[in-house]
């Protein structure tokens, strides 16, 4: 007993140094030390991650291999509601396929943004571009379906450009702007205060693009009306066909009294989902700018490039697709990843809360001396 009592008491007499030696440690340099975990964090971080340095504002910016017969590549992306995301890709190996590209959003439905089949000798160097804005906030995912004779190589990436703009002629003057996922029936009713003598601007352009391959056609019916009692209604667009993705279409209105006004628009497609965005412009007094601008008219911009095209030819590669589970399925020729910002995002909150930790013990431990 004697013996254990010495042993018990030498322990003792060293954990009380010990923990008096962190203390003195941590009150002469708690800022250093602080200061020197943050720079070696941000030091790993970063040159695990060069390309999130040098692109912070890809999501995607990749080779990847396709492996024949057939491979999908599924990627997450966490994308926000009204920013437009620029989707590049480019074959970097002398070979051909035929390519899908869809996305998925957050609730399960499938956009079919672009498909192509190339029948040329080689495919090498052949890319493609085309924005797609998100209609909603949340986990995405990017579904590449690739059918090849010979496994393939593809430059993929997909670029945050900041939030979806109008051009630069409505930029100053726009009053609303919403953006919708749309479908075949859709229909979006509401109220808006518009102010007598006012010429008013509602446009509508279609944000993300539609596979080429087939005959697609997507029109709207656009009317406003008065309020109660008289409830004159004026038909401003009537099956007017939607142009091509990033194309606009516009219609205007003068008012004649003070009003709030009930608008409504209807989709008919034989395409969906899609996402459209509507704007409304206030122009300008009519009463004072009387024959300085042009009366009703409908705009769009030649600079915009076409709808995706591909050839409606047949390919040599087995083109049947399995089901699409995205969200919980891989197959065995299939390949999923989490983007480096979902990745870095969980390491930095854990990072975080590490130290915050840190932080609480270290002022309990100021404020209740620990003696044993």
């Amino acid at each position: 007993m004697f013996f254990l009592y010495i042993v018990l008491n030498y322990l003792n007499d060293r954990i009380r140094k010990s923990i008096n030696f962190i203390n003195a440690l941590m009150t002469k340099f708690p800022i250093k030390l602080f200061s020197s975990f943050f720079l070696i964090s941000i030091l790993f971080l970063f040159n695990i991650f060069p390309s999130v340095r040098a692109n912070s504002n890809y999501l995607i910016n990749d080779v990847f291999t396709f492996q024949e017969p057939y491979h999908e590549l599924i990627h997450g992306l966490s994308l926000n509601k009204g920013k437009e995301y620029n989707i590049h890709f480019e074959i970097v190996s002398p070979h051909n396929c035929t390519m899908a590209i869809n996305l998925a959003d957050p609730q399960g439905s499938i956009y079919e943004l672009f498909r192509i089949s190339l029948n040329f000798p080689n495919g090498f160097g052949f890319s493609k571009d085309f924005s797609h804005v998100a209609a909603m906030t949340g986990l995405h995912y990017l579904i590449v379906k690739v059918w090849t004779e010979e496994n393939i190589n593809i430059h993929l990436s997909v670029e945050d450009r900041g939030d979806f703009k109008f051009e630069s002629e409505f930029t100053n003057k726009t009053v609303e702007t919403t953006i919708e996922k749309v479908h075949d029936g859709y229909s979006r009713q509401f109220t808006r205060d518009f102010k007598k003598n006012y010429l008013y601007e509602f446009i509508f352009k279609r944000v993300s693009p539609i596979r080429g391959d087939f005959n697609i056609f997507a029109t709207i019916e656009f009317w406003i009306q008065t309020s109660p009692p008289n409830q004159t209604r004026f038909v401003l667009l009537a099956n007017e066909t939607l142009p091509d993705v990033m194309q606009l279409i516009s219609t205007q209105f003068g008012t004649a009294i003070n009003d709030t006004y009930t608008c409504n628009y209807t989709i008919h497609s034989n395409i969906e989902p899609f996402n459209l965005v509507h704007g409304i412009v206030e122009k300008y007094l009519i009463s004072e700018n009387a024959g300085s601008e042009s009366s009703l008219k409908n705009e769009t911009e030649d600079s915009i490039p076409e709808e995706n095209d591909s050839s409606s030819n047949s390919s040599s590669t087995n083109e049947t697709e399995p089901s699409t589970n995205y969200s919980a399925r891989l197959g065995d020729n299939s390949s999923i990843f989490v983007s480096q910002q979902q990745f870095l995002g969980t390491l930095t909150v854990a990072g975080g809360g590490t130290l915050i930790i840190m932080v609480i013990f270290y002022s309990y431990k100021k404020k209740n001396k620990i003696t044993i």
